[in-house]
């Protein structure tokens, strides 16, 4: 859609169906008026809220233990990967393998070390901050009914103001 303003004064939007190959001006009021009707439709109960905000806290705290349990694995692998690495240097300075053997050996073991640390990356950090966005999201989603409305009505008291 595209505003376009008519006589100076009236804005409309223009929506350009495809399907239809048919071009439809929408006054700028008519468009608002849905909106108006349709944001004092949504609503979020407290109890809701409330819900919802304990739901997304049980659900990221129980993500947290479990990955406490994988960061756990994942340190342990990361050790005996370390230990691995070690031994291949090891035996390279004994004799026991040559330069290339080595070279692969521990390209092999970096690529898993990394694939563990990008694992590692991913896991859970601290679900106090998530649950704190998450409640600010939830707050702003059950507030935005009230928000759009109060700027509607001080945008509609500006255009009085002035005599639009």
């Amino acid at each position: 859609m595209m505003g376009d303003t008519k006589k100076g004064r009236y804005l409309y939007y223009v929506h350009k169906c495809p399907d239809a190959g048919k071009q439809v001006s929408i006054p700028e009021s008519k468009i608002a008026e849905y909106f108006d009707s349709e944001m004092k439709r949504i609503s979020m109960s407290e109890e809701f809220y409330s819900d919802l905000k304990e739901i997304f806290k049980s659900v990221l705290q129980e993500k947290e233990s479990s990955s406490d349990h994988e960061k756990k694995v994942i340190f342990s692998k990361l050790a005996n990967l370390n230990i691995k690495k070690q031994r291949f240097y090891d035996l390279f300075g004994e004799g026991g393998i040559d330069a290339a053997e080595l070279r692969d050996q521990i390209d092999r073991i970096n690529l898993h070390i990394k694939s563990l640390e990008d694992s590692k990356s991913k896991l859970v950090e601290n679900t106090d901050s998530l649950i704190l966005r998450i409640s600010r999201i939830l707050e702003n989603i059950r507030n935005m009914p009230k928000i759009y409305i109060s700027s509607q009505d001080e945008k509609k008291s500006r255009h009085s103001q002035r005599g639009d």
